[in-house]
């Protein structure tokens, strides 16, 4: 449908990527004086118009062409709202409606009527995502509200807006109850199959959070099948109740744990499995947490009265301890990183653990060689484990698994370097996940980078995770000192309120996000602000203007350490912005 030069025209911009599976065409990124986007506009009109026009009659249907003719948001309404399960329950809707916009008006009054107002045909899609959207949701669900067009203003009318934020608040209202009536439920993973149910009632949040550690370890894990068969005939003969598994950093322990703890789950279907990855959540990052966890979810498993475990260390220990020596039913504990409790913590001499044989009771460990926890463990009467790296085969394999996961494939020279990287770092999967994760960005027409050894791979990865077109230093170097200076870790919303307020992380993302784009209104203001005669050139002047303040570093350290003083919350970049 389209002519040739067009196509040449699309040929400019897109290129055929073959590492993904299928093959896909990808925009090209923008060079030279198409990093402004002011000559990239018209181009990205084009492309938008060609690709909408040669879509017309290939798609099969309309959902298939949302992709090519609706925007961004429309795109994002149709997945959010209109393709979603119970849509009731998830997605509320504000339409708004102005009357009263004249025909025929001036420049101003018509520059002033567009930054609400789209064209007719725009108008038209926006009423027909509407008119779904009502007919998809029930009517509470649904405001509508209505206003009139002021010539002297050159806007709607506000006054609508005195009773909606009480109707937007009821709505709110209603919902946020029926999510706190349902605190506590956890929803089905896709992926739970990946280990056998428990019984209703034994795991509380934190014994849900490690099995979702683990189902996340079991996604595409390979190989290990003659170490796993050591550790199937430990559990099986019971001649020694502690097996220590250990490993240098890196070797998958946890990820070889999760598969054994799906292999006792399925061999030993009626024993009560425990397990815990330690360090992976606050609550099993201390021994007191942590044994009072394991008690819990013992005595929910074995019908034993939970108002009997003790608060403090020293109960815990010999309640811990009793209650394995005791137990009735064959029980099966899985520990994973018992060098991860701090050297000051109360258990970090490891007493905790039993030391004899305990009739019906298997314990698994792991812990990282060369470690203090792995010194302790060594006069333990205990099996040892040793877990080394994976053979050649077996990192290509994984490799392979994790790529179709992906929905991606490497070209022969790019696999190569992988798998060159992989066996120079002793081929440990935790550095070969890490190489996965790089080289699943390649492009087919990529030439493969030096991804190097060890934790040379670890250093080249925060390398180019700094650069200024993935992330930027200044926000990965915080991240990763926010992290590492933490006790316990950081959740997502503790991370990303850190970094918020953190001066010089704001400023550099200030600057990238306005490289490509400055406000309508903070321009139009400008505009008027410097009031230079011709209305075209006054907003191209305005631009230069901003642009200018924006790449220019000087006070911005003072302005943003002076926001947490203000007596009212602000949004920094709508402050900085006026």
């Amino acid at each position: 449908t389209l002519e040739e030069k067009e196509r040449e025209f699309l040929r400019r911009w897109y290129r055929k990527d073959e590492n993904a599976l299928p093959a896909e065409h990808v925009l090209l990124e923008r060079e030279g004086e198409f990093v402004e986007y002011a000559n990239w506009d018209p181009v990205e009109r084009k492309l938008q118009t060609l690709l909408s026009q040669g879509a017309e009659g290939s798609c099969p249907d309309e959902t298939s062409l949302l992709a090519f003719r609706a925007s961004a948001t429309h795109q994002e309404i149709a997945a959010g709202a209109l393709d979603v399960e119970t849509p009731e329950e998830k997605v509320l809707c504000i339409f708004r409606r102005i009357a009263g916009i004249p025909a025929d008006c001036g420049p101003e009054e018509k520059r002033a009527v567009a930054m609400y107002i789209d064209d007719d045909s725009t108008a038209q899609e926006v009423e027909k995502l509407k008119n779904e959207l009502r007919n998809r949701l029930p009517e509470e669900n649904v405001i509508e509200v209505g206003t009139e067009w002021s010539s002297a203003e050159r806007a709607p009318f506000t006054k609508y807006i005195d009773d909606l934020d009480e109707k937007v608040y009821r709505m709110l209202l209603s919902r946020i109850d029926m999510e706190l009536s349902r605190c506590g439920e956890r929803e089905e993973r896709e992926d739970d199959h990946l280990l056998p149910p428990d019984p209703e009632g034994v795991l509380d949040s934190e014994g849900y959070a490690h099995r979702d550690i683990a189902i996340g370890h079991l996604k595409g894990f390979h190989g290990r099948e003659t170490t796993l068969g050591t550790l199937r005939d430990f559990l099986r003969t019971q001649d020694v109740s502690l097996l220590i598994l250990q490993g240098e950093g890196g070797t998958g322990k946890s990820a070889f744990l999760s598969k054994a703890l799906q292999q006792a789950k399925t061999d030993f279907p009626d024993s009560a499995v425990v397990h815990r990855f330690i360090g992976a959540t606050p609550r099993s990052s201390d021994t007191r947490s942590l044994l009072r966890g394991i008690c819990l979810e013992l005595c929910r498993r074995n019908g034993t009265a939970v108002e009997d475990v003790p608060e403090e260390y020293k109960e815990l220990s010999r309640y811990f301890q009793e209650l394995l020596a005791g137990a009735q039913t064959r029980t099966i504990l899985l520990l994973d990183g018992l060098d991860q409790l701090p050297e000051g913590d109360q258990g970090s001499n490891l007493a905790w653990l039993p030391t004899g044989p305990l009739e019906n009771v298997s314990i698994v460990a792991s812990v990282r060689s060369g470690t203090g926890a792995s010194e302790k463990l060594g006069a333990r009467r205990a099996k040892t484990l040793e877990l080394r790296g994976m053979t050649a085969n077996e990192g290509e394999e994984l490799l392979g698994i994790w790529l179709e996961g992906a929905g991606r494939t490497l070209r022969p020279e790019q696999m190569r370097e992988v798998l060159r990287s992989f066996e120079g770092s002793e081929g440990r999967p935790l550095y070969l996940r890490i190489a996965f994760e790089e080289a699943g960005r390649w492009r087919s027409w990529d030439p493969p980078l030096a991804l190097g050894f060890g934790k040379r791979i670890i250093r080249n990865l925060y390398d180019r995770l700094g650069q200024p077109d993935r992330h930027g230093t200044a926000l990965v170097s915080a991240a990763l000192s926010y992290l590492a200076a933490s006790r316990h870790g950081l959740s997502e919303d503790e991370l990303l309120d850190a970094l918020s307020r953190d001066p010089l992380v704001y400023g550099a993302f200030f600057r990238r996000s306005c490289r490509y784009h400055l406000p309508h209104d903070l321009a139009e203001c400008a505009r008027k602000y410097l009031e230079a005669g011709n209305a075209q050139l006054d907003e191209a002047e305005a631009l230069r203007r901003l642009a200018e303040f924006r790449d220019n570093p000087s006070g911005f350290d003072e302005f943003f350490a002076g926001i947490p003083l203000r007596e009212r919350p602000d949004l920094p970049t709508v402050r900085l912005a006026r």
